[in-house]
């Protein structure tokens, strides 16, 4: 059964902003009462509320009341809409321009930075709270151009900082997400959807949304433009977007709601991601029938609370299992001197993966540097902190190789020497099977570290340089990514991407299992189960084995933990 409203609760006209912001604009139709004639207010602003302090009194008054403001024409099934258009102000052109923050008009040509839109901290009219994680925006809009070809709906969601639109490089830390959206000639009104991407694995205490929709993207490119607007929804999916279990084949499709699985039920071969990407889901097994239920909730559950959905497996169970015959049939006498059981086949490394999407959560790699000959591998006999390699060698030059320990065999069945590549949640992780540990790295201080292993999982960052190469690293400094360096004391330390020695492929592995039980811990909702409401509600912070790590974020060590029952990462 499947309970989802894609128009994400489009009967709420109003939904509450509260002290953590909204999920929904309050007016998404502009049919509520407009602050005044040329700005619609609701969480939208135009030009007649900017900033013009840069320009001067005199020339700002002039600039502003001479800017194209938006006004009410008729709507989308409705009967008012917002209708934005570009002029020109002082023989300038003017993009017609409406934002959920502020107007900052900082100077005569249109190209200049001190021209731009802004959340407004300072001001709750300017500013607009956003307390969901959505995965797509969508409105409706018709587009006549002038001197421009199309025309753009922006939105981006960042931190708690004054954040500007056209983006700079000092506050490219602090976005969150977002999605931008052209709009194409379209004389009838036109449905216009466009995703988020997220720069950051969850969303902040404080989070504000910009938006912005311009008659043209580029700064004084419009004249004679005309864009109207109307039904803003942001859509927060509640499906599932995989599913799987060894030893069974599920064929998955996302609007498939009821499944049949031919094997037992074992909860750690079992693995399933929600699409959304804010949305959490719930397992719930009854053991008497064999049934599994998966319901998914939307981001914005607790506003649109039918946005959700429920997908069931059924597995067998032993219930129906007959008895066997009471008196069978002896065998007959065995062989005298049976043959001893055949050595098991050892298996050839497969094809280097060309995309990071090629690689499963559920198959082991040995990972490869070519410059150096060089295997990832945990070695307990030279250190259970460090990681270590495998056929190393050096070259001619300053990379002669430093310790002979760096070149042993590379054992293709020894789980030692083999790593699951993980993604979940947007994240990557490598987790040595033999060690049970995740690799990490130290981060650069003025000099190179030795790479190590960490108990808790540590998200990477990773870099494609082309070929099936790729770079890791757990900070994504300039110079903390992976490197094999055979002339070191450390022969897994640190350099950048552009070192030979930082470039890395996944060579599949058939000799050597995943760990189905680090997926069950780590990487489903299943592995911070054992927290309780009741536990994380003092604000406590906990590690995902049960255990206080104290309040302090800033004091913990790289890793996955929960805080108000609420899972974060510390990277």
């Amino acid at each position: 059964m499947k309970k989802l409203l894609l128009s994400c609760a489009l009967a709420c006209a109003s939904l509450a902003a509260g002290a953590q912001g909204i999920y929904q604009f309050a007016d998404p139709g502009f049919e509520g009462e407009w602050r005044s004639s040329e700005e619609p207010g609701n969480g939208w602003n135009s030009f007649t509320s900017a900033r013009t302090s840069d320009l001067g009194s005199f020339i700002g008054n002039i600039a502003k009341n001479s800017s194209p403001k938006p006004s009410k024409v008729e709507g989308h099934n409705s009967t008012t809409a917002v209708k934005l258009f570009s002029n020109s102000v002082m023989k300038v052109n003017a993009n017609g321009n409406l934002t959920t923050g502020r107007i900052n008009m900082g100077n005569a040509s249109p190209a200049n930075a001190k021209n731009y839109n802004f959340t407004d901290r300072s001001s709750s009219d300017n500013s607009l709270r956003f307390a969901g994680r959505p995965d797509a925006v969508s409105f409706y809009a018709k587009f006549t151009p002038g001197a421009g070809n199309q025309a753009r709906g922006q939105f981006i969601l960042h931190d708690d900082c004054d954040y500007r639109d056209p983006e700079i490089s000092d506050q490219s830390g602090n976005r969150v997400g977002k999605a931008s959206v052209l709009i194409n000639a379209c004389t009838d009104w036109t449905y216009y959807e466009g995703a988020f991407t997220y720069d950051k694995n969850s969303t902040p205490e404080v989070q504000y949304l910009l938006g912005s929709f311009t008659t043209n993207p580029t700064p004084g490119g419009s004249k004679g433009d005309e864009l109207i607007i109307d039904d803003i929804h942001f859509i927060y999916y509640s499906t599932l977007g995989g599913v799987l279990y060894d030893p069974a084949t599920i064929d998955f499709k996302e609007d498939v709601y009821n499944y049949t699985v031919d094997a037992e039920y074992n909860p750690i071969n079992f693995y399933c991601a929600p699409k959304g990407a804010g949305a959490t889901k719930e397992l719930s097994y009854d053991e008497n029938t064999g049934v599994l239920t998966v319901t998914v909730k939307g981001n914005d559950i607790s506003v649109n609370p039918e946005n959700y959905t429920v997908y069931t497996f059924t597995f067998k169970t032993d219930s129906g299992t007959t008895d066997p015959d009471p008196d069978p049939d002896p065998d007959p006498d065995p062989d005298p001197d049976p043959d001893p059981d055949p050595e098991p086949e050892v298996k050839p490394l497969g094809t280097p993966v060309a995309t990071l999407a090629e690689l499963s959560n559920t198959e082991t790699y040995a990972v490869y540097n070519d410059t150096y000959t060089a295997y990832l591998i945990y070695s307990e006999a030279n250190s259970t902190s460090k990681v270590w390699t495998a056929e190393m060698s050096g070259d001619g030059g300053d990379h002669k190789l430093s310790n002979s320990a760096y070149a042993g065999a590379f054992d293709v069945t020894a789980a030692a020497q083999s790593w699951m590549a993980i993604q979940y949640e947007g994240n990557f992780y490598l987790y040595n099977v033999g060690a049970q540990k995740f690799l990490t790295t130290p981060g650069y201080s003025g000099e190179t570290g030795a790479c190590t292993f960490s108990s808790n999982p540590v998200a990477l960052q990773t870099t494609n340089l082309g070929n099936g190469w790729f770079a890791f690293s757990a900070t994504g400094d300039n110079q903390d990514w992976v490197c094999a360096a055979p002339q070191l004391r450390n022969p897994v330390s640190i350099w950048t991407t552009g070192d030979s020695g930082s470039r890395w492929q996944f060579r599949p592995n058939p000799n050597v299992e995943y760990d189905a039980q680090v997926i069950a811990k780590y990487f489903t909702p299943s592995g911070i189960s054992a927290v309780s409401n009741d536990t994380v509600a003092n604000g406590m912070i906990y590690d995902l084995s049960g255990r206080q790590v104290g309040t302090l974020r800033k004091a913990l060590p790289r890793g996955i933990y929960i805080q108000n029952n609420k899972k974060f990462f510390v990277k």
